[in-house]
């Protein structure tokens, strides 16, 4: 499965309800110049500024990277469950989930919050 950052934002936009880069930069905590950047060229979304915008507003990774499912978790164990094309993309999404399986379950949530708030 081939992650497309312009299905990616898509997705942040319908739930925002605005497709313009200020909203979408708004919304993940970056520049609109940023978002240009990530759209014209496919750049990668930065996975701290996806995983917090969507634990802030309960949103399914799953869907949000992937268009799997709905949009709203209904639990936050739902945050466990990532897609092995966001790990490949993603080397620090990755060492999360990897270091999250020594932990308890819910450590990482904690986890990807706290990433969300590293630069």
């Amino acid at each position: 499965m081939e992650l497309s950052t312009k299905e990616i934002l898509g997705r942040v936009s319908n739930v925002i309800r605005s497709d313009s880069p200020e909203a979408l930069a708004n919304a993940l905590g970056t520049t609109a110049q940023n978002i240009g950047h990530w759209k014209n060229r496919n750049k990668r979304v930065p996975v701290e500024n996806l995983f917090g915008w969507a634990q802030d507003n309960n949103i399914s990774m799953d869907w949000l990277l992937a268009g799997r499912g709905d949009v709203y978790l209904n639990t936050e164990a739902e945050y466990r469950t990532i897609p092995k094309a966001a790990i490949d993309r993603w080397p620090l999404l990755g060492a999360i989930v990897a270091s999250a399986r020594a932990m308890d379950e819910v450590m990482i949530i904690a986890a990807c919050n706290r990433l969300a708030y590293v630069r």
